[in-house]
């Protein structure tokens, strides 16, 4: 399976209190992608984030930024699915 790719622009509904993309802005946007990968996947609308790790913010991004989420695939168990997701600030 390929690596798919959303952009979001950043804006100042987004911001936290030092004019930075709020963390828990960013973390949703990750978990929305990844639903969505797995729902195109599965062809099913029944399923859950179990389990997000490896979570490292290396700079922060403010308002006009484009940042761009990529998702790949890595593997399928009989009950999960585990993707990389990878948000680069352009």
């Amino acid at each position: 399976m390929n690596e798919h790719i959303n952009r979001r622009l950043v804006m100042s509904k987004d911001l936290n209190g030092a004019n930075k993309l709020f963390g828990g802005t960013i973390l949703a946007w990750i978990d929305e992608q990844a639903y969505i990968e797995v729902i195109s996947i599965l062809k099913s609308t029944n399923v859950v984030t179990k389990y997000i790790s490896e979570i490292e913010f290396i700079s922060g991004a403010q308002v006009g930024d484009v940042v761009e989420i990529r998702t790949t695939f890595v593997k399928a168990g009989k009950t999960s699915i585990t993707l990389k997701v990878e948000v680069i600030n352009f």
